[in-house]
């Protein structure tokens, strides 16, 4: 700690009262950076960047709004007999979001690809789309157009 702010804090009487203290004194609201990151989300959009750089601006963005929102935590104690997987539908449906947010302002050439990914059955996740997108981008340079074919695991 640097010596000024030490001398502030040096008759704190446990760890407990010394956080305290420094999260009062200094903490700040997660708000302002929570909306200039979902505002950066909204604005990216593909133009000249490669699929990689376009896909690691969103993953940037939502990496650094998961460590700010992080996923609720029951606080009654009951969540060991929820049978009912709660989390997990939180987490599918962040999934989903994210999954349209990457598909969404991708250039009018994936077209094809971004009806043929919004059109399986389940959804898959944000990563598999990433590689099909991607494998779509790499055909486009070499000259190539592939139709992709769905993997038959999609439709059971």
């Amino acid at each position: 700690m640097v010596a000024e702010l030490s001398e502030a804090f040096l008759y704190a009487q446990s760890a407990a009262e010394l956080w305290k203290e420094i999260k009062e004194r200094y903490g700040q609201s997660n708000g302002p950076l929570i909306y200039q990151l979902q505002r950066e989300l909204s604005n990216v959009s593909q133009g000249n960047l490669t699929i990689a750089a376009y896909f690691n601006k969103h993953k940037r963005c939502w990496d650094e709004l998961h460590n700010l929102n992080g996923i609720p935590v029951c606080s009654c104690g009951k969540m060991q007999e929820c049978s009912c997987n709660l989390v997990d539908k939180f987490l599918e449906i962040e999934g989903r979001s994210k999954l349209i947010q990457f598909l969404m302002k991708l250039n009018d050439e994936y077209e094809s690809v971004r009806n043929q990914i919004l059109a399986m059955d389940p959804l898959p996740t944000v990563n598999k789309a990433y590689y099909i997108v991607q494998h779509r981008e790499k055909s486009m340079w070499m000259g190539i157009w592939l139709w992709i074919p769905l993997p038959t695991t999609v439709f059971c």
